[in-house]
């Protein structure tokens, strides 16, 4: 049975400056802070801190400060090399329990860090297509404190906003998202085929509020009362596309790969190692 959403959302102002550092995240040479989705970030308040890797998934994260809004967000690059192919055509390759994320213990300390000197600070986790899906699961560890530093510090308050979100958990893990008192925004681009991915006939199921970019370029609030308003995206499941899943906004999330051909290319090369 539908049951209501506690959890807020979702935000819509706040959801257009969270899209430019989901476009950063895509950029080869994040530190700099210079391709056009960093500079845009920073014209907002948004400082780069630092950047976070996990070689055996090759998946990336960085973390970009607002010192004004007091505001840490970590955001989690997408789809964009071999690895993570693999990832998302693997069923069930993010576990909670073995903490196979980019955050895994060892690799918050710096979150944990900045934390202990500005524990008023709000912790955002954010992300496009499989970076989404991860920010979510990593905000569950953050939040249930799983294999967590004993003193590792507890923020203001814990947000979330997915871009191109990929229906991450089952039935129960939606219901504990949806039944938080919390942030939790997903955005989908119009006819998005990730929104609609895994299937839902294989027990997944989307969890926090839709905000849906219509056809016309329009936002939708939709229905809290129920997991996926048939209202929403779910109404042009059947004209599902790639190209709405790679532009939200005016962030084209090749846009960096496409001005860098040579670092893009090496991302999908895989090293053939020859025997004796």
């Amino acid at each position: 049975m539908p049951i209501t959403i506690s959890s807020y959302g979702p935000d819509i102002a706040r959801a257009k400056k969270y899209v430019y550092l989901t476009g950063a995240a895509y950029c080869f040479d994040i530190p700099a802070w210079s391709c056009p989705y960093c500079q845009k970030a920073q014209s907002l308040g948004y400082d780069f801190h630092a950047q976070v890797y996990n070689k055996l998934a090759n998946t990336l994260a960085f973390i970009a400060v607002n010192k004004k809004l007091k505001e840490i967000v970590v955001t989690f690059r997408g789809t964009l090399n071999m690895a993570n192919v693999v990832i998302d055509l693997h069923h069930s390759i993010v576990s909670i329990d073995a903490g196979s994320t980019v955050l895994e213990r060892g690799k918050m300390e710096k979150l944990g860090k900045f934390l202990q000197e500005e524990d008023d600070y709000e912790v955002v986790l954010a992300g496009h297509s499989l970076g989404a899906a991860v920010a979510s699961v990593t905000l569950f560890r953050l939040k249930e404190e799983i294999q967590l530093p004993w003193d590792f510090p507890t923020p203001k308050s814990y947000s979330y906003f997915g871009y191109g979100t990929p229906r991450v958990g089952n039935q129960a893990y939606a219901d504990y998202w949806n039944g938080q008192e919390m942030q939790l925004t997903r955005v989908v681009n119009k006819a998005d085929f990730a929104a609609h991915a895994p299937s839902s006939l294989a027990g997944y199921v989307h969890h926090g509020n839709e905000l849906w970019i219509m056809p016309s370029g329009e936002e939708k609030v939709c229905s809290k009362t129920v997991y996926e308003d048939e209202k929403c995206a779910n109404s042009v499941a059947s004209m599902a596309n790639l190209p709405d899943h790679l532009q939200y906004w005016d962030v084209a999330y090749l846009s960096c790969a496409g001005a860098d051909p040579v670092s893009t290319a090496k991302q999908f090369f895989i090293p053939v190692t020859r025997s004796g």
